[in-house]
């Protein structure tokens, strides 16, 4: 399932102060949506990680949908901070502390650029970031996701996204902790879905 291409959108990684205020607006208006409690105008839990956002961009002016990628650092990532299983408390840290890791930290669409049959930003969005990914020799994204979101990336792109704890509240939503191994998702996508899989491989 390649994704049909949008009219008048372009994706980037945001650079300079107004993209990134745009995209964390966004984000910020999505969550609060979902009751998300915050009053700042950002998802203030995210503050001071490393991150890139990778924006999708309407008619050269309107952010429309907004991945963050917390980078590695220091501080960890923020689903750790929720509660995993036991068998998963260890193995994470061990992951983190021995692999390339990132967190996909959010996904955020503006209202007409998401819905059952609108994948197409999204995609877009999963793209940039797992091409960066692979670039940078990173092996495990963690993921904080809704329970009905995750069963969509599983069900419907072949997303290997393993839940690593119970749904839980998170900024305002049940959410699970997730992880990724990439290069054997990949393998899974490859098998369910080739042209999918031909799309995230284009331009590498």
């Amino acid at each position: 399932m390649k994704p049909e291409p949008l009219d008048s959108v372009e994706y980037l990684r945001a650079e300079g102060f107004d993209l990134t205020q745009a995209a964390k607006a966004l984000e910020f208006d999505t969550f609060v949506q979902s009751n998300y409690p915050g009053t700042r105008g950002c998802l203030e839990e995210y503050e001071g990680y490393p991150c890139i956002f990778y924006v999708a961009v309407h008619q050269k002016s309107d952010v429309v949908g907004v991945v963050r990628k917390i980078l590695p650092s220091p501080l960890g990532f923020t689903v750790t901070h929720l509660q995993l299983t036991p068998e998963w408390e260890e193995k994470a840290k061990t992951i983190i502390a021995t692999e390339r890791c990132e967190e996909i930290s959010t996904t955020a669409l503006k209202k007409g650029f998401r819905g059952r049959n609108n994948f197409s930003c999204v995609l877009h969005l999963f793209r940039m970031a797992f091409q960066d990914a692979l670039a940078g020799g990173v092996r495990y994204w963690f993921a904080p996701i809704e329970p009905p979101v995750l069963m969509h990336y599983v069900a419907t792109f072949h997303f290997g996204f393993k839940a690593i704890g119970e749904a839980q509240d998170y900024l305002g939503a049940p959410t699970i902790p997730a992880v990724i191994n990439l290069e054997e998702g990949f393998e899974q996508i490859t098998k369910a879905d080739p042209e999918l899989a031909d799309f995230f491989r284009e331009g590498l």
